[in-house]
């Protein structure tokens, strides 16, 4: 039997609504775009990488593409910062030096796979290419922001001022990696990373 309404009963103004799910569709083209952008990263290098090709490994409309990152360089920096950040993880040790030490291991592990090497090729192969150069400019900035908590910490526990230019320590750090990857070829090793940071932080003893 079916109980009887009360008439003069009000609704139940507790009763909770479903929550939306977090993600869904969006975060599901997001992940699959992104992946096949770094795959013909890889495969082809940026020059020939196109959206179409992009959409169809994806198995996602052009429009879908185009309506969220509207130009090919957007879209390649929005992919490759974001695999950035996944492979290069803030650390927080508690100590500058030790989070210096992880972060340079973290990107110096990374610029050796097969994903830094193609990002490092794009770097080069489309200097003087103005849209590129917005976004990379783009994608520094961020990056920039990213990697600021560390030097914010620092700041806490009073291990370096206030008014340090972090950006430029951190292109003073980043820096000898890409050189050394891009010009030398010599493998980024351990023994490298502990000196560039001791060089950051304490100077040259001469």
């Amino acid at each position: 039997m079916k109980p009887i309404k009360n008439p003069n009963s009000k609704p139940d103004t507790n009763k909770k609504t479903p929550k939306k799910r977090l993600g869904g569709r969006s975060a599901r083209i997001r992940e699959a775009v992104f992946q096949a952008v770094l795959e013909l990263l890889n495969e082809k290098g940026y020059d020939a990488l196109s959206i179409s090709e992009v959409a169809k490994k994806a198995e996602v409309h052009e429009t879908s593409i185009y309506r969220r990152w509207e130009s090919k360089s957007n879209l390649v920096i929005q992919a490759v910062m974001e695999k950035s950040n996944q492979e290069i993880p803030i650390p927080n040790t508690g100590a500058l030096r030790m989070d210096l030490l992880e972060l340079l291991k973290y990107a110096s592990d990374y610029l050796q796979s097969a994903d830094g090497n193609s990002v490092i090729q794009m770097a080069v192969m489309t200097m003087g290419n103005e849209e590129m150069a917005l976004s990379k400019h783009s994608f520094w900035k961020e990056k920039n922001v990213h990697l600021s908590i560390i030097f914010e910490r620092a700041v806490t526990r009073g291990e370096i001022h206030a008014n340090l230019d972090w950006s430029l320590l951190i292109e003073l750090l980043l820096g000898p990696l890409y050189f050394r990857k891009i010009m030398s070829e010599k493998e980024l090793n351990e023994e490298m990373i502990t000196f560039i940071v001791d060089t950051a932080l304490h100077g040259i003893e001469i």
